[in-house]
């Protein structure tokens, strides 16, 4: 390094240490300044309010009465829909319990067992080339089929059937000689004969009259049972014979399902 650039460095570095010391200098004023306005006491500000003669009540009153009555209808608005909230809640409960009772009660009868008579057994004497339930002569049993049109099968039952002669246009009651039989569960599809008690023998006069329509001969029957869901069920059925001794008709009264 020449002479000439030796200078230019040192006239360099010289006016870099000035700098600093400008910097430094300015650095120090600004902290003493900061310094001496922290040890400066704080004078409050004094404002002065005359009062406004036009004003016939005090301020502070008149906003309290305000707030009061604010207040005041706030609560009772929130009274209100409290109290409308907790109809409004109930009035859901008790809704949602019914729908949920209505849906339950759907669920029961469309999965319960159904169990009821499908029909007769065929007649089993022949007289004049036709087919009869009765026959001079002879003694006859009835025999109905019971079936379950249900989609579970039932529980542990009891069944019974009979038959009664009555006059033309007497009252139906139904009157079993015998105990009830125990019915063991029936699955659903499945069919289970019920047999009546056996007549006594057939005479030509009683023949006749049930011929004529004067007597009626009555075939009927009642089922107790339970479901898989433990409610207890009755089935009581009732048919007649028809004056051509070939075939049964449903009575008016005693046909019963729940």
């Amino acid at each position: 390094m020449n002479q000439q650039e030796l200078r230019l460095v040192r006239a360099l570095i010289d006016n870099l240490a000035s700098i600093r010391q400008e910097i430094q200098a300015i650095r120090v004023n600004q902290e003493a300044t900061e310094q001496n306005r922290k040890n400066q006491p704080v004078r409050p500000m004094l404002i002065e309010l005359e009062p406004d003669s036009r004003i016939p009540i005090p301020i502070g009153e008149h906003y309290e009465t305000e707030n009061r009555a604010r207040h005041s209808e706030r609560r009772k608005a929130r009274t209100v829909l409290e109290i409308l909230g907790i109809v409004a809640g109930i009035a859901y409960a008790i809704v949602t319990y019914f729908q949920w009772q209505d849906f339950r009660e759907s669920v029961l009868l469309d999965q319960r067992a159904w169990i009821g008579p499908i029909g007769m057994s065929d007649p089993q004497f022949s007289e004049n080339g036709q087919s009869v339930y009765l026959k001079e002569g002879n003694t006859s049993t009835f025999v109905t089929s019971i079936s379950n049109t249900g989609k579970t099968p039932s529980a542990l039952g009891s069944i019974r059937s009979s038959f009664r002669v009555l006059p033309r246009g007497a009252k139906f009651t139904p009157r079993y000689p015998e105990a009830a039989r125990n019915l063991g569960p029936i699955w659903p599809g499945h069919a289970v004969r019920l047999v009546s008690p056996q007549t006594e023998v057939m005479g030509n006069i009683a023949l006749q009259a049930y011929k004529s329509g004067s007597s009626v001969l009555y075939v009927f029957g009642e089922i107790v049972y339970p479901d898989v869901f433990k409610k207890i069920h009755t089935t009581r059925f009732c048919v007649y014979l028809v004056p051509n001794l070939a075939g049964f008709t449903d009575c008016d009264t005693y046909n019963e399902i729940n």
